[in-house]
């Protein structure tokens, strides 16, 4: 229920994606994810207005080649950034809270916060 409550306050956002769900699988809805398009808003912008309402949220993880340990290690990637596709989705992804004990008002609140910032 989280990710679709998510999925259809964000639909009118075309800079905001949700976490795809490839055709022929399942998902268990462990976490919810977005993506942010082309806009002025970075993903530290939503974190930090969320963090002021006492809200946590999280980027997504990094990837093992820009962990400091490892950059000194080979990295082998197709796409032409130098970060690769997971490095790309690292500056452009969030965890949106998605904690099961969320409420209502609780969705109702993060969703506001995250449309506030969009002018919505």
């Amino acid at each position: 229920k989280l990710y679709e409550t998510y999925e259809k306050a964000f639909a009118d956002i075309p800079q905001i994606k949700m976490n795809p769900l490839p055709k022929h699988s399942e998902a268990n809805y462990w976490l919810s994810c977005i993506t942010l398009e082309d806009g002025e808003l970075k993903p530290l912008d939503i974190m930090e207005a969320l963090e002021r309402e006492n809200i946590e949220a999280r980027p997504l993880w990094k990837p093992m080649n820009l962990q400091p340990i490892y950059r000194e290690c080979d990295f082998i990637h197709i796409q032409e950034a130098a970060e690769g596709v997971a490095g790309d989705l690292f500056c452009r992804g969030l965890c949106l809270p998605s904690d099961i004990k969320n409420t209502k008002e609780d969705m109702e609140r993060i969703i506001s916060i995250i449309r506030n910032l969009y002018g919505r």
